[in-house]
């Protein structure tokens, strides 16, 4: 397993929860049971040789910062969740774009690891843009 020291960062993670409302769907982000404080490893801006890709770029658009995250072999981390930073080095919110890869040594399941995008500030926090 790898050393707690390495990993710094400890997250929150969300998952989103649909709930119909007088026929309208609402999207809410809960936090999953158990992983209110999950200890983790976000390297913003490293990409895995081999395994990560960077996305191209699309005119008007500004490009998504990439991190790639690494985490204890029983976190149970799915597509779509959010790790949401609350303490160490790496601020903000953060969007598993892929389902975990699982890293072993010669022995065991060692680690989990993989890709995430920053969710901007203002749709982390759940802001609502109006056009007027």
């Amino acid at each position: 397993m790898i050393p707690y020291r390495l990993m710094p960062t400890y997250v929150r993670v969300t998952r989103s929860q649909g709930v119909f409302t007088d026929g309208v769907l609402a999207t809410s982000w809960v936090v999953v049971a158990g992983m209110e404080r999950v200890q983790c490893r976000i390297e913003v801006g490293f990409y895995r040789p081999g395994k990560d890709v960077p996305m191209p770029a699309q005119a008007g658009r500004a490009p998504d910062r990439v991190a790639t995250y690494w985490c204890a072999p029983g976190t149970e981390l799915r597509p779509g969740d959010r790790m949401e930073c609350v303490a160490g080095p790496v601020v903000g919110t953060w969007e598993v774009r892929t389902a975990p890869d699982r890293a072993i040594n010669m022995r065991n399941f060692h680690h989990l690891e993989g890709q995430a995008i920053e969710v901007a500030p203002s749709v982390a926090q759940g802001a609502v843009a109006v056009n007027l």
